[in-house]
């Protein structure tokens, strides 16, 4: 029985984004690497990508589970980086969830932590 292209692509698409979602989030059992895989790919993969056009790198280049300011931003990218989350995910990031300074928020805001925040914000489980 042949399959539709429709179809195959289709299902090739989720294969493979299944094997990229395995590969982002490690084989470890750490909570930050099960906390990414309950909040899907298309969160953290979504707020990686945010943070790689503010940092002007490519997405690969970004750890998920590494603090932002060790990937080179700085606050001023930090705040960039919310307001571009929160407009690519159309929610609003509340100060008090990331922290009240900017200083000691960006030294442990990471992918993973944002994507968190942006799924609760979502009602994504």
């Amino acid at each position: 029985m042949k399959r539709p292209i429709a179809m195959t692509v289709t299902v090739a698409t989720v294969a493979a984004g299944v094997v990229i979602c395995l590969f982002l989030s490690g084989c470890g059992d750490s909570t930050q690497s099960q906390r990414a895989k309950q909040q899907g790919p298309s969160v953290v993969d979504g707020v990686r990508s945010e943070v790689a056009t503010i940092l002007k790198k490519k997405a690969n280049e970004i750890d998920v589970s590494k603090p932002l300011v060790a990937q080179g931003a700085d606050e001023l990218d930090i705040v960039e980086i919310v307001m571009a989350v929160e407009e690519a995910f159309k929610v609003e990031i509340p100060d008090s969830v990331i922290g009240e300074k900017i200083g000691e928020v960006s030294k442990t805001l990471t992918v993973e932590k944002l994507a968190e925040v942006v799924s609760k914000q979502k009602g994504i489980k």
